[in-house]
């Protein structure tokens, strides 16, 4: 635990010292809004205790969260100065690392500086956070040119997933090369993956292009990692639509259709114009399947479903037609038919108010998805939808 008696005035430390007097003011000038952040703080850590204490759900418990109570940057720093167990400390920091006051990364800094770099991964982390693009340019282009380990818990490789994509030309090319010569193989579970994924932020075109000539590899298991690190930053490329083309040709489709459905997926991505029809006749051909063996909708991630959702997120004008015939569609799992519909609603579709009368029809039992969605996400425009569609089921 980081522990350090609270500052006031120090030299050494001007954007703590100036943060104290900051404080000072607070307290003596508005006692009551001080001791109100003071009331905030505990209260959420009396909170998150409740909550925690006797976990017993799936997955770890979430983290003590100040970020959402927007203390200012004088009462972090003062705070985060006293004696705190862990969690409260951690937590402290975090908020401070995404603080909207501009002093934050010289806080960060001093307070490194102060309390000890003993907990060297958390504080890049938090000084990733906190970075403004200025300084993350300088920091990458300074850690670039030194002949320094990389490691996924650097500031370096923190900074490189935050801002690798919008780094001036030299100092792009020096982080792709400096980051290409640490990790010159291709993507495994792990480390691999993380690697590639900052080169693909880093300069996507040249990333796609190398890590293409992988697939296939028989030495090292690494096509899922490919498909998948492609589609996470897919986009219109006629270099990777012409190597998933090839590569389906070596699956058996039926033996392992969830990877080729991936790769169809990234297929679409890459080519939308000239791959969306077939993606429509490829889901209309498997509900025409289901509808011949009397099949409702499967699970969520069948691959039905993720061919659909790829399609919505394309989002293009020409997706409007094959989706009007999925949106209504039982062989189309519920959740997908709402992503539709809210696919549709961003768009203003002019027969919304039908669509949705019809769905509440169809589904009796579980119109509260539909109708929360409508009236959280949709706001005004949800709400006169529901209403239409209210009247036109009424007047039936």
């Amino acid at each position: 635990m980081l522990v350090a008696t609270l500052i006031t005035t120090v030299p050494d430390y001007p954007t703590l010292a100036e943060l104290a007097k900051e404080a000072d003011r607070i307290r003596s000038g508005q006692p009551e809004v001080w001791q109100n952040y003071v009331a905030e703080k505990e209260r959420a850590i009396a909170d998150h205790r409740k909550l925690t204490s006797n976990w017993r759900q799936r997955g770890m418990p979430p983290r003590l969260d100040f970020q959402p109570l927007k203390f200012p940057l004088a009462f972090l720093v003062v705070e985060v100065q006293q004696a705190n167990p862990p969690r409260v400390e951690t937590a402290l920091l975090e908020a401070i690392s995404s603080n909207s006051d501009d002093r934050r990364i010289k806080v960060l800094l001093e307070l490194r500086a102060k309390l000890g770099d003993s907990n060297e991964g958390d504080w890049d982390r938090l000084l990733a956070t906190a970075a403004d693009r200025e300084w993350a340019v300088e920091q990458i282009a300074t850690l670039t040119r030194n002949d320094t380990i990389l490691r996924t818990s650097s500031l370096l490789f923190y900074l490189l997933s935050r801002f690798g994509g919008d780094l001036p030309g030299d100092t792009q090319m020096a982080a792709y090369e400096f980051v290409r010569s640490r990790w010159n193989k291709g993507p495994g579970n792990g480390d691999g993956e993380r690697y590639w994924d900052v080169l693909l932020r880093i300069d996507v075109e040249r990333a796609q292009k190398e890590i293409i000539a992988y697939f296939g590899n028989k030495k090292e298991i690494y096509d899922g990692y490919i498909v998948r690190l492609l589609d996470q930053h897919a986009g219109p490329s006629p270099v990777v639509a012409r190597a998933v083309k090839r590569w389906l040709q070596l699956v058996d489709e039926r033996e392992d259709h969830w990877f080729a459905t991936q790769m169809h997926i990234l297929l679409l991505k890459s080519d939308p114009n000239g791959e969306l029809q077939a993606t429509a006749q490829q889901i209309d051909q498997e509900i025409a399947r289901k509808k011949a063996r009397n099949e409702t909708a499967g699970p969520l991630t069948g691959d039905l479903d993720r061919l659909i959702t790829a399609i919505i997120e394309i989002n293009s004008e020409s997706a409007v037609q094959p989706l009007l015939r999925y949106v209504n569609n039982q062989q189309v799992c519920d959740l997908t038919q709402i992503e539709i519909m809210e696919w549709l609603a961003a768009r203003r579709y002019e027969q919304m108010p039908s669509i949705c009368a019809r769905w509440l029809v169809e589904h009796p039992n579980i119109q509260s998805w539909l109708r929360d969605t409508a009236e959280q996400k949709w706001g005004e425009y949800g709400r006169q939808v529901l209403a239409e569609a209210d009247r036109l089921n009424k007047n039936k």
